[in-house]
């Protein structure tokens, strides 16, 4: 995500900060697409400068709200993290990405609204906080269970709760900084879909992947790389190109599908 009114905001799975594809800002909101990945753990990072106050991130998964999480202003220019939900002070149910398996009847082609489903919205709010002296924890079910979701027909993934790690948070109550003027300082919008999905959208630009030629074993060794060295620099690329195959095979299949279902369609309508 670009810095935007001085915040930096991205996701994370494994340390890496997912790239984001078709950005764009209309007023004081960003959004952008983002590749999910099924079973995998992701997280929030978030970073603000030079504002005189406080600032709490709402975040909210298909349009449901599911963390407060507050930006204290004395760490100001320093980076924080969201792993998940906050079940206790000290536990918290890390995000998860997820596939959703739809029936027979059901296209990935379809065309029902999508709305919020299959969005991840962080809203930042300028606010004084206050501590709770009597926090309250709730934790929601997040269900993958199409027949709860007919909207994602268009991107079938969803988001889950992992198994729960320990994880220190404190719950404040905040009222806002200009009662005047409480609405959102940014609104961050990540939709979220499978790769191959975007990749047939052409959201992620269609792309065929550069095989380098294999590094010959020189008969002598370098000093610093050894044939150990060698062996696991080539099967990393290996897993490169692999992973990149994948990627066209399922982008491959989606075109098919999408051809097969205009061909049921025009000899449907050619009856009317």
């Amino acid at each position: 995500m670009p810095r935007f009114s001085n915040c930096d905001i991205g996701i994370k799975i494994e340390d890496n900060v997912l790239e984001e594809y078709g950005t764009q800002i209309i007023g004081s909101t960003v959004t952008s697409w983002i590749a999910s990945e099924s079973g995998k753990e992701f997280e929030i990072f978030f970073r603000a400068e030079h504002y005189p106050s406080s600032l709490q991130l709402i975040i909210f998964v298909d349009g449901m709200e599911l963390v407060n999480r507050g930006y204290d202003q004395r760490k100001m220019g320093k980076e924080i993290t969201c792993y998940g939900i906050s079940v206790d002070a000290s536990t918290v149910k890390p995000f998860v990405f997820s596939d959703i398996i739809f029936s027979s009847e059901e296209s990935a082609f379809g065309s029902a609204e999508t709305g919020e489903v299959g969005t991840i919205r962080i809203e930042v709010l300028q606010v004084i906080f206050t501590e709770s002296r009597d926090p309250t924890y709730y934790v929601p079910g997040l269900s993958n269970d199409p027949y709860l979701k007919r909207s994602r027909i268009s991107g079938a993934r969803g988001i889950c709760l992992g198994e729960q790690k320990a994880f220190r948070t404190k719950k404040m109550t905040s009222i806002p900084f200009d009662p005047d003027n409480p609405a959102p300082v940014a609104i961050f919008n990540y939709i979220y879909r499978p790769r191959s999905m975007l990749l047939a959208q052409g959201i992620i630009p269609t792309y065929v992947p550069k095989i380098e030629d294999p590094l010959p074993i020189p008969a002598a060794m370098p000093r610093d790389e050894g044939k150990g060295d060698i062996i696991r620099r080539l099967r990393e690329q290996q897993e490169q190109v692999q992973r990149e195959l994948r990627e066209l095979e399922d982008l491959r299949r989606l075109r098919e599908r999408q051809a097969e279902i205009q061909r049921e369609l025009s000899e449907l309508e050619g009856y009317e």
